[in-house]
């Protein structure tokens, strides 16, 4: 976390994180929990590699894959990325996906959540082509009268972005 430019204590502190031990199937990992409307629902971990290993479906409340990671931050704009430590870098109103392969029980999730007040979604995932396709595959499923796919240049990814460019952007999107 620190060679990313993050601080330990804050992000330990703010999302609940834990380190793992170092045996079994998460060694030497961080604990990163996911809460929907304040409750632990599932979990991922990430390696000292950057790996992320997400925790079985049959052992999850809510499975990774159908929730978005800081979901609960969430007022009425919303900026979608990829993974946690994007969202640890733009902090309060950034989601994950968690993947870029989004699937439709997100998807249900985002626009339930319009029905409940959100008025903007922003998506910013990677640079590559691939990513930013899928981007703009997942902002026609959403039914928010104002979605938008943001395009990274440099840096390639929000988790690399510098505190000035996060706060221009927090700025620009009134996260």
């Amino acid at each position: 976390m620190i060679d990313k430019g993050f601080d330990p204590d804050f992000l330990i502190q703010k999302y609940q994180l834990k380190a793992l031990p170092n045996f079994g199937q998460y060694k030497f990992g961080i604990f990163i929990p996911y809460f929907f409307k304040q409750q632990m629902v599932t979990f991922m971990a990430r390696n000292i590699t950057g790996q992320y290993k997400k925790c079985r479906n049959e052992d999850s409340i809510i499975p990774v894959n159908q929730t978005m990671y800081n979901i609960d931050s969430v007022k009425d704009r919303i900026l979608i990325v990829e993974g946690p430590t994007d969202v640890w870098n733009i902090g309060d109103g950034a989601v994950a996906t968690s993947t870029i392969n989004y699937t439709m029980e997100q998807v249900i999730l985002l626009n339930k959540m319009v029905y409940e007040g959100v008025k903007a979604i922003f998506i910013m995932y990677d640079a590559e082509e691939f990513a930013i396709d899928k981007a703009k595959e997942l902002a026609s499923r959403l039914s928010c009268e104002h979605v938008e796919v943001l395009e990274l240049s440099s840096p390639s990814d929000p988790g690399n972005m510098t505190q000035g460019e996060v706060r221009h952007l927090r700025k620009q999107l009134g996260l």
